[in-house]
């Protein structure tokens, strides 16, 4: 399978889960007794970005070394669960701009680097 076939199916599969997590978390809300449903809402949001983000630099960076690319998700690992601590803390307060979002495109990297290896075994690069 293609390198392009396989982010295309990453992508996609990222797109669906953040549709899946507004359809569940919409009808939810106005229930009280439903917070298990609304957090796994919340959760599939999350990776849902992730995974599109995760197709986005690993398109990007394709021809960068292996090594860099798992230095890379590790820090975008780190720099994820530092800004989704972040952006917990800042749920109630009124800001436009919370340094805490970079959190989707940090996770993006973390996904890149765990979806690295599958990503280039077996498949034809463009």
């Amino acid at each position: 399978m293609k390198l392009s076939t396989k982010l295309l199916i990453m992508a996609v599969a990222g797109v669906i889960m953040v549709i899946v997590s507004f359809v569940l978390g919409g009808t939810l809300e106005a229930n009280e007794s439903a917070i298990v449903f609304i957090a796994v809402a919340e959760m599939l949001y999350t990776a849902g970005l992730g995974l599109v983000f995760g197709s986005l630099f690993t398109a990007t960076f394709r021809k960068v070394s292996d090594r860099m690319k798992s230095t890379l998700g590790i820090l975008g690992l780190a720099a994820a669960i530092f800004c989704l601590s972040m952006l917990d803390q800042q749920r109630n307060l009124p800001v436009i701009f919370s340094p805490g979002l970079l959190a989707y495109p940090a996770l993006g990297m973390a996904c890149m680097g765990l979806a690295q290896p599958f990503m280039s075994a077996r498949c034809d690069l463009d």
